[in-house]
Formats: structure tokens, C-alpha cells, sequence
């Protein structure tokens, strides 16, 4: 009976933990299924999209234009969520799955990452990295 009572007490301890870690997994999860579905939407459309960020606001937004104001989708971070990176605010996927930064005319040339942590995380709260490809392959890792 007290090792019952023990575990009982050492799990609602981490429970704080636990709901960190289950909010940063669940955000990463979204946010990347989000960016994934650039690539199909595009097509539907017939039309080259962007998504752009916003750090202060922990928004993101699918659009059709630069400036984003023909916004199609958008996706908001839970606020516990501390969000690091892309290097580019906007980014543009055309019709064949590749990604651009901004309005050029180049492909994008190196990986763009986000990362993804929780602003009360503790040593054992994990990080996630969201790493975005020159052809809109989408991977998440843990850091």
C-alpha cells in the first residue's frame, strides 16, 4: 500500500511536467502538419502560397500574397509556447513543392528551422526542432 501511495505521489509531482511536455509535442505536431500542407494547398489553388510569422504574436499564416493580406489559413501557438527561428519571416512554396524565401525568384538554400520549447520547461521538458527543406520536406527533431 505504500509503494502504491508513493507512485501515486511521485506522478502527480511531474504532473506540471507531464502538461508541459504534452503541450510542446501537441503544438509541434500541429505547427508542422500546418507548414505540411502548403504543398497540396498550393495546387488546389492553382497558385503559388506563403506562410509567413509572426514571433511576437506566435502566428502563423498561409496566404496568397507577400503581405499577407489574403490570408487562407492561420495557425496560433499556445502561449506557453517560446518559438525560435525561421531566419526568414516569409516563405513561398510554388506548385511543384519548392521553397522560396520572400518573392525571389531563388530557391531557398539552406534548411529553415523552428523550434519549438516551452517557456516554464525545465531540464527534462524537451525541445523540438522543425526542420523545412529547399522542397518542402517537413522533419521534426527532438533537441
Amino acid at each position: 500500500m505504500a509503494l502504491l501511495a508513493m507512485a501515486a505521489l511521485v506522478a502527480t509531482v511531474n504532473l506540471p511536467e507531464m502538461h508541459r511536455r504534452y503541450v510542446v509535442e501537441s503544438e509541434t505536431r500541429q505547427l508542422k502538419s500546418f507548414i505540411g500542407s502548403l504543398p497540396s494547398m498550393a495546387r488546389d489553388n492553382n497558385t503559388a502560397l506563403f506562410v509567413s510569422w509572426d514571433g511576437t504574436n506566435r502566428r502563423f499564416r498561409i496566404s496568397t500574397d507577400l503581405a499577407a493580406t489574403n490570408v487562407l489559413d492561420t495557425f496560433n501557438l499556445d502561449d506557453g509556447i517560446t518559438i525560435t527561428g525561421p531566419a526568414n519571416a516569409v516563405l513561398r512554396c510554388d506548385l511543384l513543392g519548392r521553397a522560396f524565401v520572400g518573392a525571389s525568384t531563388n530557391m531557398m538554400t539552406a534548411v529553415e528551422t523552428i523550434t519549438l520549447d516551452h517557456q516554464s520547461s525545465s531540464a527534462s521538458t524537451p525541445a523540438f526542432r522543425i526542420s523545412l527543406t529547399p522542397l518542402w520536406t517537413i522533419s521534426v527533431d527532438q533537441v
